[in-house]
């Protein structure tokens, strides 16, 4: 990690693997996905090491790991070469460190909602915390790196108090919109919260809760994207009512992370009941989707897109998802600039999944700037670890204003937080501007 810092890119710190060579990689894992979501069976090569650690490095990154293992396992995908057996054995491990997190997260999940359920607060989960047991082969295929739960604004404070009182540690927060980060009780340690990977999302990996009071979306200071947060109960969640426990590691020891604290209930007498949690309806879980992998093309990965191409299948198939409706709530919002990356290029992964006339209300609500920087983009290839353009900062800005408040944003983000952290933001600006990562085009 150190060393990706020195060099102008904290978000990529593999140096056994040239950025070119993880370029090329995640195009192939694009080529595959892109035939995998058609219904077809899919070839990968995987001609020497180099290859191969490429290939993994690439598909942790794209978060499409977990997700090509099952696929790999079920025979839809063959890995071909001198090196398959390698990376069979690495996407495997994905796999079932997917399935052990999946776990873990439902077991965070089920804490969490016990101890605001006992403050008289019903939570909405939103993101993969409810996306992942709806829209996926299984939960473990789409890896989390968090667990995010929306409560009222008149019930913010109450919620982080119960929270507090429950032995969860506040790591930080933002005013606007309204969002804390916490983590679980005995996680808030020095080696509760340390990463244990950079091959796969590790089962033991930190799992903050993310406590937000808002579905606002706040692009940079140019805008706040306002959703409606239409809400029906989650039962095929199914939260566990078990008494205390411990989640299988893939090592097959019981996980240091994955204990659910819950009092056991005395003998003979039946478990409490599980809480209810709520997930929002259609079309607002859509547009949150399309907003949120939208919002910077650090994050924008392959997985998002996969996401929303199941979702909008899955729901438009069910009559979940109305055309008409998704179109009004996109011009109601305001939100059509801000949703043409993802929705853009997930219509490029897999064409025919959204309806024309979103596709163009969202092209004709976009800057020319975002036109030009989108023309000819590949799904693979928006995620940007290793740079930022100040085309790309800008993008969204329509209005001398809004460039106005983007350069503000810029010059002091939200997320900060501290003197410190903004100090150590700036300081890896200097670094990148220094080794040219920062440019004038596109």
């Amino acid at each position: 990690m150190a060393w990706a810092r020195r060099q102008g890119h904290p978000r990529y710190p593999w140096p056994e693997v040239p950025i070119g060579a993880w370029r090329a990689a995640l195009g192939r894992i694009e080529e595959v996905t892109r035939a995998l979501l058609a219904g077809e069976q899919a070839a990968l090569p995987v001609p020497d090491r180099p290859a191969a650690r490429a290939l993994g490095v690439a598909a942790f990154t794209s978060g499409m790991g977990p997700l090509l293992g099952l696929n790999a396992a079920a025979g839809e995908l063959h890995l071909e070469g001198e090196r398959a057996d390698e990376l069979t054995a690495v996407l495997a491990a994905h796999l079932v460190h997917g399935r052990a997190r999946a776990a873990r997260i439902h077991g965070e999940l089920t804490r969490a909602s016990r101890v605001l359920a006992a403050a008289g607060i019903r939570p909405l989960v939103i993101k993969a915390g409810h996306t992942a047991r709806v829209y996926f082969p299984e939960p473990g295929t789409r890896p989390a790196a968090d667990l995010d739960l929306v409560v009222e604004p008149a019930t913010w404070e109450l919620a982080e108090a119960a929270l507090n009182e429950a032995g969860y540690t506040r790591r930080r927060g933002q005013r606007r919109p309204p969002r804390s980060e916490w983590l679980a009780p005995g996680a808030g340690t020095a080696s509760g919260s340390r990463l244990r990977s950079l091959e796969l999302c590790h089962v033991d990996d930190p799992c903050p809760l993310d406590l937000h009071a808002s579905l606002d979306r706040d692009f940079f200071g140019v805008r706040t994207v306002r959703l409606p947060s239409p809400r029906r109960p989650f039962r095929e969640l199914g939260l566990s009512a078990s008494s205390e426990g411990s989640i299988p590691s893939p090592s097959g020891q019981p996980s240091r992370q994955g204990r659910v604290a819950t009092a056991p209930s005395p003998a003979g007498e039946t478990p409490p009941t599980a809480p209810t949690v709520d997930v929002l309806e259609q079309p607002a879980l859509l547009l949150l989707h399309l907003l949120h992998a939208s919002e910077g093309l650090h994050g924008l990965t392959l997985v998002r897109l996969v996401e929303l191409v199941l979702m909008a299948r899955r729901d438009r198939a069910s009559g979940a998802l109305d055309d008409a409706g998704a179109l009004a709530l996109l011009e109601e919002s305001g939100a059509a600039r801000f949703v043409y990356p993802a929705l853009t290029l997930a219509e490029r992964l897999a064409g025919g999944t959204f309806p024309p006339a979103l596709l163009e209300a969202a092209a004709r609500e976009a800057t020319p700037r975002m036109l030009r920087l989108f023309q000819g983009m590949s799904p693979a290839h928006a995620q940007r670890p290793t740079r930022s353009s100040l085309a790309e900062s800008f993008m969204w800005c329509a209005t001398p204003g809004e460039w106005v408040g983007r350069a503000l944003h810029m010059a002091l983000p939200a997320p900060a937080g501290s003197l410190p952290a903004l100090a150590r933001l700036y300081g890896e600006r200097a670094t990148r501007v220094l080794r040219g990562r920062v440019g004038l085009g596109g």
